[in-house]
């Protein structure tokens, strides 16, 4: 059951085996990669849920922002600045 983010994972790791990438995201277990990948564990069928610790080590490894791949890993959408952080800047920017 894959899903958008194991299916970035997946585009990002191009023609490297899962240990090379698996090496290049901070030495993870290239069966985790697989898991990801897959989008479940194959020797429990859960869906893979990675840890905050894991999603930081693979955007580490594939040059993106960890808050990038969290809101892929929960199917949301995302947005390096959202509305409060663009309200809070103009006021701080053009208030005089």
């Amino acid at each position: 059951m894959p899903n958008e983010f194991s299916e970035f994972i997946r585009a990002k790791r191009g023609n490297m085996s899962l240990r090379e990438f698996a090496k290049l995201c901070g030495n993870l277990s290239h069966t985790q990669i697989d898991s990801i990948e897959k989008g479940f564990d194959p020797r429990t069928s859960k869906p893979v849920s990675p840890t905050i610790d894991t999603l930081n080590k693979i955007a580490k490894g594939i040059g993106v922002s960890v808050s990038y791949l969290a809101a892929l890993a929960v199917n949301e959408p995302y947005s390096d600045i959202d509305l409060a952080d663009l309200q809070l800047l103009s006021i701080v920017t053009f208030k005089g």
